[in-house]
């Protein structure tokens, strides 16, 4: 289980929440993740810190996703997948 310390970036939860479910999911689910992390996450959250990250953070993030024409279905994976990584967090807490 991943313990997030306070200092720690989205960044680097992120990376290291995906070395974790490496193994406990389908390896295409997995591929989605990681370029989902690496292209869309890192860049436009990856440098706040895991406890500073506010809902209407990850709300500008989804309307930018929008703004730059990716459909709302990917929006909404892209959702899926920061909100599973950001409850596993929470648990870890």
């Amino acid at each position: 289980m991943l313990i997030p310390d306070e200092r720690q970036t989205i960044e680097t939860y992120l990376l290291s929440w995906l070395a974790v479910i490496k193994h406990q999911i389908r390896p295409s689910t997995y591929r989605l993740y990681e370029q989902y992390v690496r292209v869309h996450f890192i860049p436009a959250l990856g440098k706040i810190p895991l406890a500073r990250l506010t809902a209407n953070q990850v709300q500008q993030f989804y309307a930018r996703k929008l703004s730059d024409k990716l459909s709302p279905t990917t929006v909404n994976h892209l959702h899926s997948a920061l909100h599973q990584a950001y409850d596993n967090a929470l648990r870890a807490a």
